[in-house]
């Protein structure tokens, strides 16, 4: 009867319906048995953590829970029984077995810390191959496949021209002589010693080239110190000239003024 009123207040109705006979009975004449659920209570029951496998015709018990009790203790026992599946404590989405729960997280849980082993910041299991992909602490093969590894943080450094790689690219140190050979790293010493002939025709070709420019540029030089000098001496002509005429346009006035006081004088 227990189980029809609480059939009927899960339905929301005033009518209870037996679970055996599927009769309705009136909620109000529906009354607990305490006899009956002492009995029921009392029932020997075993814990339902228990899982079969059938192998042939043999069916074997793995992993279970042994346990057997009364009815009334089966739930506090499921609260603690190690075999119950609980959800993982990190949220990580696993169901597992209480037992194993402990190992679970510290050994399985995709989302338990752990330290990257190259530069040791802590991140979650499952962030772990992300995290490799931007690692500067990671080793990677040379991007120039020289063979060695190299950290992600050096890697520029080894493959520019002041690091290690054999096989980076690098000008000619007569580039600037006139050599446009451009070879690996690991090529340029046969370069320079079998080119030795070349270089110094090269540079010798440059020097000539050098005091060519430097010549012309004399030359230019001369060109200009000539006419600077010619406009200097043209300068300082204009400059006597000009200097002249002031003198007799100034000796000019004073004799015009001298004659006109004269003239004055022989009046009165």
């Amino acid at each position: 009867m227990e189980v029809a009123r609480l059939y009927s207040r899960q339905q929301g109705t005033d009518e209870a319906t037996c679970p055996i006979d599927n009769r309705k009975l009136p909620v109000a004449k529906v009354f607990e048995d305490v006899k009956e659920q002492r009995k029921i209570l009392s029932l020997a029951v075993k814990c339902t953590n228990q899982q079969e496998l059938l192998i042939g015709t043999i069916c074997m018990q793995i992993a279970t829970c042994d346990w057997t009790g009364e009815l009334r203790n089966y739930e506090d026992h499921c609260r603690k029984c190690l075999y119950e599946k609980v959800q993982c404590d990190n949220d990580c989405g696993e169901t597992v077995e209480r037992r194993t729960l402990a190992i679970h997280l510290l050994s399985f849980c995709a989302r338990r810390k752990i330290n990257c082993q190259y530069c040791t910041v802590e991140i979650e299991q499952r962030e772990k191959q992300s995290h490799l992909t931007v690692c500067l602490k990671l080793p990677l093969l040379c991007l120039l496949d020289c063979g060695v590894k190299v950290k992600r943080e050096n890697m520029a450094y080894h493959m520019s021209e002041s690091g290690t790689c054999p096989n980076t690219p690098l000008s000619c140190p007569f580039k600037d002589a006139g050599c446009p050979v451009k070879l690996k790293r690991n090529e340029m010493d046969e370069h320079l010693t079998t080119s030795v002939v070349q270089h110094q025709l090269i540079q010798q070709q440059t020097i000539t080239q050098q005091q060519q420019a430097m010549d012309q540029q004399q030359q230019a030089m001369a060109k200009n110190l000539s006419r600077l000098q010619h406009e200097n001496k043209e300068l300082k002509r204009r400059l006597e000239a000009n200097k002249a005429f002031q003198n007799w346009t100034m000796w000019q006035m004073i004799d015009k003024v001298a004659h006109q006081h004269e003239r004055m004088l022989s009046t009165c």
